[in-house]
């Protein structure tokens, strides 16, 4: 049995994550249509506003940048990096693949990784890259907890942020 330390996400609860299973919340896209000639004029461009925005959300935990994200009642802790080419995962889509498996689409080069296993799904035939995952537990006041294996040592090394 793999034990883990769960460390508690601060100022966001279960109720404040986008919820991707609902399909009226799955896509972002949006088209704007600039006026002829195509010249920028501010004054017709809609600007989103940054919580409009459908996204993961990012947290900073045990030192580590991890994208949450919720679809249902369950939610998913990955590091915030891909791993094939270091695009930020919490700006990424979630995904429902056919046989139910619930990936993020990377928003840089389009790779899916699946949030319970951390595997490529796409492209094909990369099965040595993963995307870091890590357990989350919540309480029923909505509490997330992320686990980790150990609590980062630079918490410990106070002489690391002394500089003489």
């Amino acid at each position: 049995m793999e034990y883990k330390i769960f460390l508690p996400v601060e100022k966001l609860k279960f109720s404040d994550l986008h919820d991707w299973s609902k399909k009226e919340n799955v896509c972002k896209t949006t088209t704007v249509k600039l006026s002829e000639p195509a010249v920028r004029d501010i004054s017709d461009t809609k600007i989103l506003k940054q919580e409009n925005l459908k996204k993961g959300t990012v947290v900073k935990c045990n030192d580590e940048e991890i994208a949450l994200f919720r679809h249902g009642q369950d939610v998913f802790a990955v590091r915030d990096k891909c791993p094939h080419g270091g695009g930020p995962l919490h700006l990424g889509e979630i995904e429902e693949l056919v046989d139910k498996s619930v990936c993020v689409r990377c928003p840089w080069h389009k790779w899916k990784f699946d949030l319970k296993t951390g595997q490529v799904r796409f492209p094909k035939g990369h099965k040595t890259e993963q995307a870091e995952l890590f357990p989350v537990k919540t309480t029923e006041e909505g509490k997330i907890l992320i686990g980790f294996e150990g609590i980062n040592p630079h918490f410990f090394n106070a002489m690391d942020d002394i500089h003489f």
